[in-house]
């Protein structure tokens, strides 16, 4: 898989927004095309540009089944993109995995220049493109008479409700040629827990409201947020933000969210440089923050942040900053944010890349050990005295040495029952 940072794929996903989508519970509905739909190509599935009858249900081309999709240009002189498309509900971070099998044929080849794609795209509840997924499934250089499978997995970032599956045709010109689709299959896998994208490579796509893959970013379609390739650390690009100069403080940046939980220990780090021609201005800074969610997505407990680069820092050179704490109880997720805090009209801009990020399990309970020192002794009755009849997550609070999720006798029983232990 890879991103395809083209313009082609800007028109497709302009015209997809102005559509509204079919939602399916679980799976994608008429996945092999066998059912024709009433004011639609195909049942369940939502076409648009099918201007010239260019979008079909096919028999001469089947994988499984009687039928397959058949799509080719408009041929109306210009760059042209048409497609079908259908939506299912997505949470943030649940990653999907999408395939589907190609096929075009030696005697009705694709033309060159044109091309088949496959496109898994997230959009917020308003149906703004927050970012999308995609593959060049079919060209002109693929081989012709046998299908090829494309697959590959994306995951749902921040603000997203729909993930929709979005196959196009895209003819820059008037090349002849027309591609055939079978067996489309778009599932979930659950959530994610790895970081995406932590060098900024990957461009987010035209149309998109995040620049880089895998970030969501705040504000959305912001110019001051974007990949940068003049100094990066590693690889080719850093991701790079500026002051947003609307004359009063501002905060840009992006963020990835992970699951996590009560007690697990959380380190991130992100190098950033700021160039000697483009100085961060007193008062601005660049910085990483970590910010514990709770199954709302409300932020609990205190944002751990690591404002380290700013008007003072050295010039030209990458510096690591790094941040790492400990999940409050009622941690559902966390969010890495990086980002940069404009005071009012300086100038300056951050480029950061190599992100880290690392999540512990939650140290294995030690029965009596109230205080969380590693031994059970007279500490611990005081724990259990200061914090008495407080309620907690089980096993996440000072005095709940029986971790039962409050501090109440049992506590002392399990002290008493455990005295003078020492837990690794």
């Amino acid at each position: 898989m890879r991103s395809a940072p083209r313009a082609a794929l800007s028109a497709a996903c302009i015209s997809a927004a102005l559509l509204s989508g079919t939602t399916a519970s679980a799976q994608l509905l008429n996945a092999g095309f066998e059912t024709a739909g009433t004011g639609t190509v195909f049942a369940n599935w939502i076409d648009f540009n099918n201007a010239i009858g260019n979008i079909s249900r096919a028999a001469e081309a089947v994988r499984t089944g009687a039928f397959s999709a058949k799509m080719f240009g408009t041929f109306a002189g210009d760059f042209n993109v048409s497609g079908f498309f259908q939506d299912l509900p997505t949470t943030v971070d649940q990653v999907w995995d999408a395939q589907a099998y190609f096929q075009h044929l030696s005697t009705d080849a694709i033309g060159v220049g044109n091309r088949v794609a496959m496109n898994v795209e997230f959009r917020a509840s308003n149906g703004d493109l927050l970012e999308f997924w995609t593959v060049d499934a079919l060209t002109s250089t693929s081989p012709t008479n046998q299908w090829i499978q494309q697959a590959f997995a994306a995951t749902a970032p921040d603000d997203a409700v729909i993930a929709r599956m979005t196959l196009l045709f895209i003819q820059p010109d008037i090349e002849a040629g027309a591609g055939h689709i079978d067996d489309v299959s778009l599932s979930s896998s659950g959530s994610s827990t790895l970081l995406i994208n932590p060098g900024f490579e990957d461009f987010g796509g035209f149309g998109s409201a995040s620049a880089c893959r895998g970030w969501s970013q705040v504000p959305r379609f912001a110019s001051n947020i974007f990949q940068n390739s003049d100094m990066p650390r590693t690889g080719t690009f850093a991701g790079f933000l500026f002051g947003q100069f609307t004359g009063s403080p501002n905060f840009s940046f992006f963020s990835q969210t992970f699951p996590a939980s009560a007690g697990q220990t959380v380190d991130a780090s992100v190098w950033a440089l700021h160039k000697s021609t483009d100085a961060i201005a007193a008062g601005n800074f660049g910085f990483i923050n970590l910010e514990f969610l709770d199954a709302s997505g409300a932020i609990i407990g205190d944002i751990l942040t690591n404002p380290g680069i700013n008007s003072m820092s050295p010039t030209n050179v990458y510096a690591e900053l790094p941040v790492s704490g400990a999940a409050p109880a009622n941690t559902a997720r966390v969010r890495v944010v990086i980002g940069y805090f404009q005071a009012a009209l300086g100038g300056g801009g951050v480029h950061f890349d190599d992100v880290s990020v690392a999540i512990s399990s939650a140290p294995e309970p030690c029965p009596g050990d109230a205080d969380g020192n590693g031994v059970v002794d007279f500490d611990d009755i005081t724990s259990v005295l200061s914090n008495w009849l407080v309620d907690y997550t089980p096993g996440t609070g000072p005095g709940d040495a029986d971790a039962s999720g409050i501090v109440d006798f049992d506590d002392i029983t399990s002290i008493l029952s455990n005295w003078l232990d020492a837990c690794p």
